[in-house]
């Protein structure tokens, strides 16, 4: 079956007794949340092969499963379900265990109410966040073209699979252990210089075109995007850009280039070669 997630988050909540089950459901179901809430363990946990969810907020103490053990297999099941213990203030070794086991915080018994939304508040927004990093990593990873982060002085942070193939390498950690200095892949000394500095007076650079060398010595044309990346005080963190292989379109601009060349010697020649018939 087709499983679809809440534009707000779905959350699900476990407690065997139904009497506190049912306030934390409904305080959070307040919250703009969709909740589904369970007094079983394996009704939860067949809830969770059945649809998606985003959180899970467990009991640690329960008789049918520990809330421990209920993570792990909701993990098993989900790897990037974010989970949060609720435990009594006796249990605070065990709250450490659950985190140890992957869980993203607790609260503690009895609830506060406050602290549980602002809790689960976070526990969505982690949610959030790692959910975003995976999408630009897959994005990253799966490009057509190349891209990279460098520091200002040319040392490679990130690289993906296709800037190692366009520049002849094997994997990104092999460019990037081979290539401890970007300035040398260019093939005009001081090309590099231009490229700092254009970025350090625009913040941005589009079009930048450079001839390269390839791991094996070869050359190849490359067009460069870049801009530079701060932090919140203002300071260069590094540069980020993509990369695409322009070489096709290079050597068919010199091709076409020549042979304009020779047709304007051409039509010199038959011209002097008219005037002396003449």
């Amino acid at each position: 079956m087709d499983k679809k997630r809440s534009d707000t988050g779905r959350l699900l909540i476990v407690d065997d007794e139904s009497d506190s089950l049912a306030p934390v459901c409904e305080l959070l179901e307040k919250c703009g949340y969709m909740v589904n809430g369970y007094t079983s363990c394996e009704d939860a946990l067949a809830a969770l092969r059945e649809d998606c969810y985003d959180l899970l907020l467990t009991d640690l103490v329960m008789p049918e499963m520990d809330g421990i053990t209920l993570l792990k297999e909701a993990f098993a099941l989900d790897p990037g379900l974010v989970g949060i213990i609720v435990t009594g203030k006796g249990s605070i070794e065990s709250a450490v265990n659950a985190l140890k086991s992957g869980a993203f915080d607790f609260v503690l018994k009895p609830l506060d109410l406050e602290m549980l939304k602002q809790t689960v508040s976070r526990g969505m927004e982690f949610r959030r966040l790692r959910e975003g990093e995976r999408k630009y990593r897959s994005i990253f990873e799966n490009a057509i073209g190349g891209i990279y982060q460098t520091t200002k002085e040319g040392r490679c942070i990130t690289a993906n699979r296709a800037l190692a193939r366009i520049l002849g390498y094997g994997s990104p950690e092999e460019f990037i252990a081979g290539a401890e200095d970007i300035s040398t892949l260019y093939a005009e000394k001081g090309r590099r210089q231009e490229f700092v500095g254009l970025i350090e007076k625009n913040n941005i650079l589009t079009g930048f075109e450079s001839e390269v060398f390839r791991k094996d010595g070869s050359r190849i044309w490359i067009r460069e995007h870049a801009r530079a990346i701060y932090n919140s005080l203002g300071n260069l963190q590094y540069y980020e850009g993509c990369v695409e292989d322009i070489t096709v379109r290079k050597r068919a601009e010199e091709e076409l280039k020549n042979s304009r060349e020779q047709l304007r010697r051409l039509s010199a020649y038959l011209e002097s070669a008219s005037v002396l018939f003449h």
